[in-house]
Order: C-alpha cells, then structure tokens, then sequence
C-alpha cells in the first residue's frame, strides 16, 4: 500500500521531499561536526572561566581553568581514563601536559602540581576552523603589519570575548628604536579612535613578568568610545625592540 502510494506522488513533490530529507542529512552531519567536545573535570574540582571565545594565532580555542584537591598524579590518571586513546603525553617542566585529537578539533590537559592539589587548564583546539580561515587571518595580519614600521614581525596574537568585553592583544619585534615604535603606535591609535591619557616608564619587576621579558618599557594608555587601549614598548633580551598591545571593545556599542 505504501509503496502503491509513494508511487503516485507527483514528481516534483518527489523531487522535493527528497532534497529536503537530504538538506536535513547535511544540516545534522555539520552540526555535528561544527560541536565542540566536552571535556569533564574531576567531580569534586573547582572550575573557573578562562574566555567565553578566545583565538589565539588564528586557532579557535576553548579554554576552563580548574583546581582539583588530587595529587597531580591522581588527576593525571583520572584525564588518561576519560579522554579515550591514543593519548599524547608530555612534560613541560613540572606540568604534565595530555593531548588527544578528536574529531576535528585537538584536546590539551596541561595539569600543575599544588602545595594542596593541582592545578589545570583544559584546552579545545579547532583546527578545521583554523584552517579553513587560514586566508582570512593572513589578510588580517598583512593589514595590522602594513600600519607598522617596514619589517615588523607579529610574534603572537590573541582575541577573546569575555563578559561582553571583546579583546585583540598582539606582540609585535621589529629592530626600529622605541622612538620610532612610540610614533607609529600613537598614529595608529588615533586612526583607530583613541586618544593617549596617560604614559610612563614600566617597573622593571612588571616588565620581567610578562611572556616576554622586556627591559627600559615604557607603557602607553589609550581612551576612546566605548573601548580602550595599553601598550607597552621596549626591549626583549635580544635588543629587539618589542610592542605588546592590548585592545578592549565593549561588545553593547556594536547592537
């Protein structure tokens, strides 16, 4: 009888109900493989927020930061059981850092040792993302680097949203002196929206606790509407002149 039915359906009705049944197909099969995995933590962890949506070098990322009471030992085991095989594993001084592709996407646990427990970041990778957008990124960074001074190179970068803030922080090394950076930087601003507030030399101890220690800094604050701006200039143990940059949006200007 149904096949009596199905027989007397008129073609373009055929036609029709099959595209969508296969548009539905497809929609599922990208919904599924645009999913981000789930990582769980430890029952009795105590997780914290990282970034709602970070990038960092044109990668996609999640990030969940968490403090288990367990020896890292114990959690070590705990992640090795749960997050399947084969698993990567590494040391990175005294962290223990577990790796795992799933998917299109790449799993980091990196676990440090505590005076009462450990400490942990959990990482998701999109690396199909990465890829596909991998043009977009190049255009964005020959476009940053054409505002700066010829040969500057762009030593990492990262945006993140976060508590309706929208971040873009970058690191930049060129071998032009501070002056030089210092000009190009106010410029830059300027044509951005924003009006330097405030400029003073960096204490040495601050300057030697960021990712890349820097020496004779000087820190540059910057205002504009609906968003603001720091920049620290000076110079890596090498003699490079390095330019850290951090600029923050509020995400309610752009509705």
């Amino acid at each position: 009888m149904l096949k009596h039915l199905w027989n007397r359906r008129p073609p373009r009705l055929t036609a029709l109900f099959l595209t969508s049944t296969l548009a539905l197909l497809l929609a599922d099969s990208i919904a599924a493989a645009l999913a981000w995995p789930s990582v769980p933590i430890p029952k009795d962890a105590v997780a914290h927020a990282v970034g709602d949506q970070m990038t960092v070098n044109g990668i996609p990322l999640r990030v969940q930061g968490f403090f288990a009471k367990t020896t890292q030992g114990e959690t070590a085991n705990w992640f090795r059981q749960r997050l399947g095989k084969p698993v990567v594993e590494n040391k990175l001084g005294s962290a223990i850092v577990l790796g795992r592709a799933e998917g299109q996407h790449y799993i980091t646990v990196r676990l440090s040792p505590e005076p009462h427990g450990t400490s942990g970041i959990v990482t998701i990778a999109h690396l199909h993302a990465a890829y596909y957008s991998r043009d977009t990124k190049k255009a964005a960074t020959e476009r940053l680097l054409s505002r700066l001074p010829p040969g500057s190179e762009l030593v990492t970068e990262l945006q993140s949203t976060d508590g309706g803030k929208q971040s873009r922080y970058y690191v930049l090394s060129n071998t032009y002196h501070e002056d030089v950076n210092r000009d190009r930087i106010l410029e830059l601003m300027r044509e951005d929206g924003l009006a330097l507030r405030f400029q003073a030399k960096a204490p040495e101890a601050t300057l030697q606790r960021g990712v890349t220690q820097l020496s004779n800094g000087t820190v540059f604050i910057f205002n504009g509407d609906s968003k603001e701006a720091i920049a620290v200039i000076g110079r890596d143990t090498t003699g490079r002149t390095v330019v850290q940059v951090n600029v923050i949006n509020d995400m309610a200007s752009y509705k």
